[in-house]
C-alpha cells in the first residue's frame, strides 16, 4: 500500500492517506513488573506522550507495524500523510459485511456467565477502557473527510 501510494505521478503535489488500525495494546503494560490487578497510575495521551509511544520498544503490541508505517512517513515526507489510530478495546454492533460484534467484549460476559458473577484479579483495582464502535467511526469518517480536503485538518 505505501508503495503505490507513493509511486503515484501525482504523490508529489497530491500526497497519499494511510489511516492504520493499530490498537492500544502498544501501550499496555504486559511486558512491566506492573502486577496484575493493580492500578496502573499511567494514563497515555496522544499529544504530549507522542515521542513515548513512537518510541516504544520493538517488542511491544502492534509496534512491528506502526515502525514501518512510521518509517515510510518520514522518508517519504510530504508524499505521504499517514495516521495510525490506537483505540482500546470497541464494543457494539458492527455494520460492516464481517464481523458483527467485538472479539473482548463478548467473551468477558461469557466468562462472567460462567463463573456466576464478575470476577476481579488481585485487589480489582485495574481498569479497561472501551470506545463504541460507532463512536470509533465517526473519528475514522472525520479522518477520511480530512483527507480529501488534503489532510490539514487532521493535526
Amino acid at each position: 500500500m505505501i508503495a503505490g501510494l507513493v509511486s503515484r505521478p501525482s504523490a508529489t503535489t497530491n500526497p497519499g492517506f494511510l489511516i492504520h488500525l493499530s490498537g492500544a495494546g502498544i501501550v499496555s503494560d504486559w511486558l512491566s513488573d506492573h502486577e496484575p490487578g493493580t492500578l496502573n497510575s499511567k494514563i497515555w495521551s496522544d499529544v504530549t506522550d507522542i515521542d513515548a509511544i513512537t518510541s516504544l520498544p520493538a517488542n511491544a503490541l502492534h509496534r512491528n507495524v506502526d515502525t514501518i508505517i512510521q518509517t515510510a512517513a518520514a522518508e517519504h515526507g510530504a508524499k505521504l500523510k499517514t495516521a495510525i489510530v490506537c483505540p482500546p478495546d470497541i464494543y457494539g454492533p458492527g455494520r460492516g459485511p464481517g464481523r458483527k460484534q467485538s472479539a473482548f467484549f463478548p467473551m468477558f460476559v461469557r466468562e462472567v456467565m460462567k463463573v456466576g458473577s464478575p470476577f476481579y484479579v488481585a485487589g480489582g483495582e485495574n481498569k479497561r477502557s472501551w470506545v463504541h464502535i460507532e463512536d470509533l467511526m465517526s473519528m475514522y469518517l472525520g479522518l477520511v473527510a480530512a483527507a480529501a480536503e488534503g489532510g490539514w485538518k487532521a493535526d
